[in-house]
């Protein structure tokens, strides 16, 4: 059994990974209990949901990829929204399907801890994941290119790029990125989102997704 209540737990685990991950530039956030690290327009996020259960603990782990530019200026035509994360997903969907596209459930990588002697091997886990995929995934997203190719290319009928399976989201911040490096196929983007954004049958919506396709045409960003 665990003697341990969930704050006291995340402490103890934050604690342990902190002086491992800051070598990495990773800094721990309280709040969110994720570790986080901006080099310029880019901020990756290695975050820990904990669950509690009855005498048990949950652990899933996330990782996420926020573009400064990308969602200051999705901020700017909308206003604001509950989190500026622009791409990201389950360690585990990660893990199985690495373009973060397909859903795969053969991954599970979520951690059951039962019993105070279980800690000191899920703290060596986390660590385990945080060098093994969540470094490589971040490596792999630093470019806008690299953005641009995860959102904007197909499948579109898979799980999207973004948190949350928003794919109205997707649409937007795909619009976006293609614009921001100049993507030759804007136009077909573009009329590809346009029959995808009418399938949410939801107006706000697609209220949100015109605003940002109008703003995209009257208004030039550039990187």
């Amino acid at each position: 059994m665990i003697t341990l209540n969930i704050n006291e737990l995340k402490g103890r685990i934050a604690t342990n990974l902190s002086d491992q991950l800051l070598k990495d530039g990773f800094i721990y956030k309280k709040n969110m209990n994720e570790f986080k690290c901006t080099k310029g327009d880019y901020t990756y996020i290695f975050r820990l949901e904990i669950i509690a259960y009855s005498g048990k603990y949950f652990i899933n782990v996330q990782l996420y990829i926020s573009h400064k530019q990308i969602e200051n200026i999705l901020e700017k035509i909308v206003g604001k929204s509950r989190h500026k994360l622009t791409l990201g997903q389950d360690i585990d969907r990660i893990y199985s399907s690495p373009d973060g596209r397909k859903v795969n459930n053969n991954g599970n990588l979520g951690i059951w801890l039962y019993n105070d002697e279980e800690i000191g091997f899920t703290i060596e886990l986390l660590h385990s994941y945080f060098n093994e995929i969540a470094i490589h995934y971040f490596a792999k997203y630093r470019t806008l290119e690299a953005i641009d190719d995860i959102i904007n290319n197909e499948p579109f009928s898979y799980c999207p790029a973004e948190v949350g399976g928003n794919f109205y989201e997707r649409c937007m911040k795909g619009l976006i990125v293609a614009k921001l490096i100049g993507n030759s196929n804007y136009e077909k983007l573009e009329k590809i989102y346009d029959r995808e954004m009418i399938t949410t049958m939801n107006p706000e919506f697609i209220e949100s997704y015109n605003k940002v396709k109008e703003y995209l045409i009257y208004n030039r960003i550039i990187l």
